[in-house]
């Protein structure tokens, strides 16, 4: 949203008024040529240039009309521009406009995936050692601070450095709060704890939508969004770290105190007998001894395991493939949201919150279709939907928004499965730093989207039809895996390898 894209146009120095220019005044094919761009097809439209003007006739007088013999043939370059509203943006600050400026624009949304690209892996690793709360509290609360410092940018590139510096540092606290929440819930209780955490983002996102359609200033903006996340220090004391990551650890004393205050808040009274087998991890059964022994043998040991596994490494390629995919297209669809006709707020506005209704589907179809079904359908119908949008007028503008929104809430649902899925696919002791990795890789999408818009001003449908086909490749390509509804998750490799063979249902 900070550098929403504006209609613009040229100036023309005898014609427009210095203090208030109009944005389509009446002359203004005397002075602006046509620009002409395809539609797809045979078909193409046009509309006036946005950085070139017809030069001066200096042999004709000047007149408030601006009649067309005030303009010779000769086509000059432009130097100013007339936007089409008093909205504040770094496009128009700095003036990043035409063919010159146009990538500087969509450098920082790849600048921004690039900083999550180097981010994730080693938050995932730092998760794993350290835990998730640390690298929940630390990435929200840097990233705060760098946002405000951003906000009194002076230049574009120390805009995009610390665009990147922020990304870098503060990237790992979403998939770390999203572990975190995964590993408190019970298998049943995973796809509505994920679509609850999803459908704040949603919130978050059209929140910052109409946050900037109230103050139309980016500076403004940034100063409003960022100094709430440095509340969340507090986050070291308020919430607990994940059970599951303590018992891999054998921190069993913490274990027992996690559950202790949760038995507290829930009214729920604990025996001895329960708790003294949480502190000292003794044990009656001498059969849960022993596989509990081995489970903490084989984490010490499971990147020797996993690398070994061919199963392993096949599920990551194609997991990775698939975050790929929905990345590309589920942040292509929304930074071209702004590209459609009408009020660029409410569309972004609008394809944020069509993410609710679809985490809310998700919910009810996931323990009825299984994980497998559910996503690889998102995908599929994801790219049918961008690909229809080829076939539809341009001068129906409803039916293009609508399915628009719609191949944005198939990805939705894909991309809500898919973190759930992801942590079903993979054992305890490298589930964060899988899910880092698969995201980081899928970070390669998100960078290749913000180039997406540059490439509708060949063919407007092209941006649409990359995402169709590679959002079907990508479903077809789900069917590989095992399906994982209520099956336990896996604490070591050969739990993992064996989802789908020997299930262990809870």
């Amino acid at each position: 949203v900070t550098f929403l894209l504006l209609e613009l146009l040229t100036t023309v120095p005898d014609c427009d008024d210095p203090v208030k220019p109009e944005f389509r005044p009446i002359w203004l094919e005397n002075a602006v040529p046509y620009a002409w761009k395809s539609l797809g097809s045979s078909t193409s439209s046009k509309s006036f240039e946005k950085c070139e003007r017809y030069a001066r006739n200096l042999t004709v007088p000047c007149d408030s009309a601006c009649p067309q013999h005030m303009f010779s043939s000769t086509i000059e370059t432009c130097d100013q521009w007339v936007f089409e509203d008093d909205t504040s943006t770094i496009l128009t600050e700095w003036n990043l406009t035409c063919e010159d400026n146009e990538w500087k624009l969509a450098l920082i949304g790849t600048i921004n995936n690039v900083g999550q690209f180097v981010c994730l892996t080693m938050a995932g690793i730092v998760s794993d050692k350290f835990g998730r709360r640390t690298v929940l509290v630390f990435g929200i609360v840097t990233l705060g601070m760098i946002g405000i410092v951003k906000s009194f940018s002076v230049n574009y590139l120390m805009f995009v450095f610390l665009e990147f510096f922020g990304t870098v540092l503060g990237t790992g606290s979403y998939t770390a709060g999203y572990i975190l929440g995964m590993e408190l819930v019970q298998p049943r209780k995973r796809v509505i704890g994920g679509a609850v955490i999803t459908c704040f983002f949603a919130f978050g996102e059209a929140l910052v939508g109409a946050i900037a359609w109230k103050t139309r200033s980016w500076r403004t903006l940034l100063r409003i969004i960022h100094p709430p996340a440095l509340l969340l220090l507090s986050y070291f004391w308020l919430i607990p770290e994940s059970v599951r990551w303590l018992m891999v650890q054998g921190r069993r004393k913490e274990v027992a105190k996690v559950i202790k205050r949760a038995a507290l808040t829930n009214k729920v009274v604990l025996s001895d007998i329960a708790m003294q087998k949480l502190t000292s991890g003794s044990n009656s059964d001498s059969d849960e001894i022993e596989d509990d022994e081995r489970i903490r043998i084989e984490s010490s040991q499971s990147w020797k395991v996993f690398i070994k596994s061919s199963v392993m490494i096949a599920r990551v390629l194609n997991c990775s493939f698939c975050w790929f995919t929905n990345a590309f297209v589920f942040y292509g669809l929304s930074l071209n949201s702004v590209a459609i006709a009408g009020n660029k707020y409410l569309n972004f506005i609008l394809v944020s919150l069509i993410e609710v209704p679809a985490h809310i589907v998700t919910c009810i179809l996931s323990d009825r279709l299984g994980r497998r079904t559910l996503l690889c359908g998102a995908l599929i119908s994801s790219g049918i939907a961008c690909f229809a949008s080829k076939f539809i007028a341009t001068d129906l503008t409803w039916l293009r928004l609508v399915m628009f929104l719609y191949g944005k809430f198939s990805i939705t649902i894909s991309f809500a499965i898919l973190y759930v899925y992801t942590t079903e696919l993979f054992p305890t002791s490298m589930r964060h730093s899988i899910l880092a990795s698969c995201s980081m890789l899928g970070r390669v999408g998100s960078m290749i989207a913000p180039q997406t818009p540059l490439l509708a001003k060949y063919m407007d449908s092209l941006p649409l039809l990359l995402f169709g086909g590679t959002a079907l490749t990508s479903g077809s390509l789900i069917l590989f895996f095992p399906e994982t509804l209520n099956i336990r998750l896996p604490d070591t490799v050969e739990e993992a390898e064996n989802i789908g063979k020997s299930e262990v249902k809870t």
